[in-house]
């Protein structure tokens, strides 16, 4: 498994290697709502606009693929190598074999955790870069079925001064043996 962990993090090319392929194509774009007009761009535009528009967009969005491969790599990785250490551990102390096992164990397990660690990192920076293009995404779609609503502005929050005490809670019911003066009609038995 380590084997096949280094080989995989040897064959993943550099973001040097992405840039002159274009592979980066997309993935370094960073978009400011603060700075963009009121109106959408989306509002003017035709439907075969908006397909392409959407095509585009699914093309131009980073990809996370490395990232789950990473995790799930990873995950693996420390998996087996927590299981490998616990098992040569427990057969080391037990007899005379030797700790490579255990070594090679633990070396898989810090691997395996560091390769984890990487992923979740990276797959939180895809999540980031991939926000502006599913918004852009889910508002063209919107728009071609025809339920896009724009969004709401957001308000402050606002101060209405001290809030009214909460009102005394009301008085206790009697007790159900309290007479009112009112007797029972019809007797159906007494004992």
């Amino acid at each position: 498994m380590l084997f096949a962990l280094v080989i995989t993090l040897a064959s993943t090319p550099s973001a040097g290697e992405l840039a002159e392929n274009g592979g980066l194509r997309g993935a370094l774009v960073k978009v400011q709502l603060e700075g963009q007009p009121a109106g959408s761009p989306f509002a003017a535009m035709s439907r075969e606009e908006l397909r392409r528009e959407y095509r585009r967009l699914e093309e131009d969005r980073p990809p996370i693929a490395g990232a789950v491969m990473a995790i799930a790599l990873g995950g693996g990785a420390l998996g087996i190598g927590a299981i490998t250490t616990w098992i040569s551990g427990l057969v080391a102390l037990t007899s005379r074999l030797p700790l490579i096992p255990f070594a090679v164990g633990i070396g898989l397990a810090a691997g395996g955790a560091i390769v984890l660690i990487i992923g979740i990192v990276m797959l939180r920076a895809a999540i980031a870069e991939r926000k502006p293009f599913n918004d852009a995404m889910d508002e063209v779609r919107g728009r071609l079925d025809g339920t896009w609503e724009a969004p709401t502005p957001s308000y402050p929050a606002r101060d209405d001064g001290p809030v009214a005490p909460v009102p005394p809670p009301p008085p206790p019911l009697p007790p159900p043996s309290a007479d009112f003066g009112v007797r029972p009609s019809l007797v159906l038995a007494t004992f």
